[in-house]
């Protein structure tokens, strides 16, 4: 032993010199490594000196969306985040918290150095970064100065990032040492931490997932929360509820290592399930939604958004949205319970089957007069598909957009009294083989159509007549119709070969496009430009930032057609919910409710979507119903749209409340009113009556109605077809005016005046006299002829201004037969002679 030690000793006397060497430059090598971790980290922890410890209290505040009426929507924010305070927060979360996260919490200024250490050493042992090491205050001071983020913009390595970390979590732990500095330290970081699926802080995680307020949580409950900040993705109990169970499990043994919960508290926990009950906070995520905070960011940008605190009021009518999703839902629903219904249905549906196949719907309702929106729809479930209905979404209208084939008519000269003629289409007029629909009737409310032969272009418009609007359409030209539509921007093929079929709604629309057309219906034939959703924002402390410019200015509309046209379009429509048009009795209690407008309906000739407007000064409303895949067959066997989609929208305007300001469209100056046959489409005569038998007894009823005209369009001539005998009754006399435009002025009975000669006497302006004896057989005049016998007023407007040069006229030849007149004649034996005069 003392023979090794002399060796040692004389082996280092021997090495003295290369000993000292050796050391020396550790010595140097090591003061200039510090000197070097000296020079990086100094500037580094400068750095995080200059960082504001008040931002701990500066987490973005939600933006509220209230509707027009001031009742909160929703909340717009980028992180789903409610704020509450420590003493809401529930002991055994923050027990969960501290033995997962930084068991050492209570004695450390921030860093964990024993922990910090153990991680490096493990990281270095596996040879990759396995621990993290990071402290609930490190974490903290990550999320509050964004500090990944800003290693990134400054391309710095994690290390760099992570030694930034330590020295903010190191002032933060010095500046919040006490107890009650350490609560406020548990306080900002569980409202800020994500929990994942969007929910940042414990009480949205809390709600996200569990449907409870934090305080209601449970051990279990409040395991699986912590336990998802380690991975928020993965350890979701959503998305994975096994590896949340896993995860969960450790917390529990870490609560029984550190003599939180006894070992029989620890298996009793371990063996309760993962049960989720989602109750999100209120975010309301729709497709309304998103469009107030698209518009929101628009008009603020992003980065005063993220600050948030704004308070966004819309144009949107809660109450009206609320009970048209009702309605919507409702009846999607009930079209789904229909015996043998062929789709998928929505109770049935699975995310992981992809898009949803199941029976879709959106609505859009609108202000006509300034363009706010009061309603959004843009689908059925926005969970299952962000794809909106209103915008996105173009189908077929069919018959739906027929206004506007007759307002251009009426553009061309046709009037509301104009004859269409109404029978069978020829099969040449469809084309053969069903190339543009089925034969006969196509896109009608009716599977037994009835033809009613010469009709008025507001009886053909009010029960949607197939027929006689594609031989309207014909006489139009569909290529000028085609142009005629482009001012509403309705899609055309580009080609000189159009079909029958576009006349009646064969291009796709989307819901706005087709509310967009009807606004100009009751707009003096003006239509909104552009819609809007937010009347005003407000910033954090109350000052106005924005307030909606002046919608109602000409900037925001486009004039289509005459005002007189429009008018008379919506005249059309809106008589037709209160006479005998197609929706009368569907309307029937919208009328009743006071309901001053009008509506149309739409389905495509095999049933696969359904669409129904209704109109007036106030709201135009739309609905439409139908799959996101455009093929999927018929809604329901012969599902017509006033069956389908028009009880939405009654059943929506009936809960509309205008307030004191239900506007009636006013008759336009162009505008003026006649007195019309319903049968002729000529001015009205006290004759103009009809009569229909009922039972054994035959009513009589007068055909006058009052018609609207752009001013000199209106019809000039007297009804033709109404006269005034028939079958022994005098219309005359019984039934009509003896006053007014269209009273007749009487004749006085008088005795005849019978003739003393058979020849005519005094000047014949015709130059002509008839042989008085001819032979030809006379039929007795009736006794009360005179009586029913009227001078009317027959001055036809235009008539004195007129100047027609007129040939001069052949010789009359009048024949008299005195005998027939007066019995008591007798003839001369010798033949009349006859006179002639020019």
């Amino acid at each position: 032993m003392a023979d090794t030690k002399k060796e040692k000793f004389a082996f280092v006397k021997r090495h003295k010199k290369w000993f000292l060497g050796s050391s020396a430059l550790l010595l140097i090598i090591g003061v200039i490594l510090l000197y070097k971790i000296y020079q990086y980290v100094v500037p580094l922890y400068d750095r995080a000196q200059t960082y504001e410890l008040s931002r701990i209290d500066e987490v973005e505040a939600p933006s509220v969306i209230l509707d027009r009426n001031g009742f909160e929507i929703g909340r717009i924010y980028v992180e789903n985040r409610s704020m509450i305070p420590i003493e809401e927060m529930p002991q055994l979360v923050i027990e969960c918290l501290i033995a997962q996260e930084d068991q050492r919490f209570w004695e450390q200024n921030g860093v964990d150095w024993v922990g910090l250490l153990r991680g490096v050493w493990l990281n270095i042992k596996a040879g990759e970064n396995t621990q993290g090491a990071s402290t609930m205050t490190m974490q903290l001071a990550r999320n509050v100065f964004n500090l990944k983020n800003e290693a990134l913009e400054r391309d710095e390595s994690g290390i760099t990032r992570k030694i930034v970390e330590i020295c903010v979590a190191n002032r933060i732990g010095k500046q919040f040492s006490s107890k009650a500095g350490k609560k406020y330290i548990l306080e900002s970081y569980l409202n800020r931490v994500p929990f994942g699926h969007g929910y940042y802080g414990i009480r949205s995680a809390s709600l996200g997932y569990f449907g409870k307020e934090p305080a209601e949580l449970e051990w279990q409950e409040a395991a699986s929360l912590v336990s998802c900040i380690k991975n928020p993705y993965m350890i979701s109990p959503l998305r994975n509820p096994d590896t949340n169970k896993k995860a969960r499990d450790h917390v529990f043994r870490r609560l029984n290592a550190e003599g939180v919960i006894t070992d029989e508290k620890y298996e009793e926990l371990r063996e309760k399930p993962v049960v989720t009950n989602p109750r999100p906070l209120k975010r309301q995520t729709s497709h309304m939604y998103e469009k107030v905070n698209l518009a929101a960011q628009k008009l603020l940008g992003p980065e005063k958004m993220a600050v948030g605190g704004f308070r966004i009021h819309t144009t949107i009518d809660l109450n009206l949205q609320n009970a048209a999703e009702k309605s919507l839902l409702a009846q999607l629903n009930k079209i789904e319970a229909q015996p043998g219904y062929a789709h998928a249905r929505y109770a049935d549906y699975n995310y992981k089957d992809g898009p949803p196949e199941y029976l879709q719907g959106g609505m859009f309702v609108t202000n006509p007069q300034n363009g706010e929106v009061l309603v959004h729809i843009g689908g059925r479930d926005f969970n299952h598909t962000q794809y909106d209905f209103v915008e996105s979404a173009k189908r077929p209208a069919a018959t739906g957009v027929l206004p506007f084939l007759y307002a251009y008519a009426i553009e061309e000269g046709y009037t509301a009294a104009s004859t269409l003629n109404d029978s069978p289409l020829d099969n040449r007029l469809v084309m053969i083989g069903g190339r543009e629909g089925i034969l006969g009737e196509w896109g009608s409310e009716s599977l037994a159509p009835e033809y009613e032969g010469e009709i008025s272009l507001r009886t053909a418009l009010q029960k949607s007549k197939v027929s006689a609007s594609i031989r309207l359409g014909r006489e139009l030209g569909i290529q000028n119709y085609a142009e005629f539509g482009a001012k509403y921007e309705f899609d055309f093929p580009e080609t000189d070969d159009l079909l029958t079929r576009d006349l009646l709604g064969w291009n796709p629309i989307s819901i706005v496009e087709g509310t967009r057309a009807y606004t100009s219906l009751v707009n003096d034939g003006k239509m909104i430009n552009e819609f809007t959703y937010i009347d005003r924002i407000e910033d954090p402390k109350g000052l106005l930032v924005y307030i909606q410019p002046g919608v109602e200015s000409s900037d925001n509309f486009t004039q289509v057609i005459k005002p007189s046209t429009a008018y008379q379009v919506y005249d059309i429509l809106s008589d037709g919910l209160r006479s005998e048009g197609n929706l009368a009795q569907a309307a029937s209690k919208l009328v009743q409710d006071g309901f001053t407008g009008g509506a149309k309906t739409g389905t495509p000739y095999n049933f696969t979507d359904a669409w129904a407007f209704a109109f007036d000064k106030n709201i135009v409303c739309t609905t439409w119903l139908g799959f996101q895949k455009g093929n999927n067959g018929a809604i329901t066997t012969n599902g017509f749209a006033k069956d389908l989609a028009f009880p939405i929208v009654a059943e929506t305007l009936s809960n509309f409340d205008p307030g004191s300001k239900r506007l009636l469209v006013d008759v336009p100056n162009e505008v003026e009113a006649k007195e019309i046959c319903s049968v002729s489409g000529l001015l009205a005569t006290r004759y103009c009556f009809g009569s229909n038998a009922d039972g054994a007894e035959e009513k009589v009823f007068s055909t006058k109605v009052t018609e609207h005209f752009e001013k000199g369009h209106g019809p000039t001539g007297l009804c033709s077809v109404h006269m005034g005998l028939k079958e022994g009754v005098n219309f005359g006399d019984k039934f009509a005016p003896t006053e007014g435009e269209s009273a007749a002025r009487p004749v006085l009975k008088l005795a005849s005046i019978k003739p003393r000669t058979s020849s005519v006497v005094g000047g014949d302006p015709y130059g002509a006299v008839s042989n008085a004896q001819a032979e030809e057989k006379q039929e007795d005049l009736p006794e009360d002829y005179a009586s029913s016998l009227l001078i009317l007023n027959d001055v036809v407007p235009g008539e004195k201004e007129a100047k027609i040069n007129l040939p001069q006229p052949k010789k009359l030849q009048l024949k008299i037969n005195l005998q027939a007149i007066n019995p008591g004649f007798l003839p001369q034996p010798e033949a009349v002679t006859t006179e002639e005069s020019e």
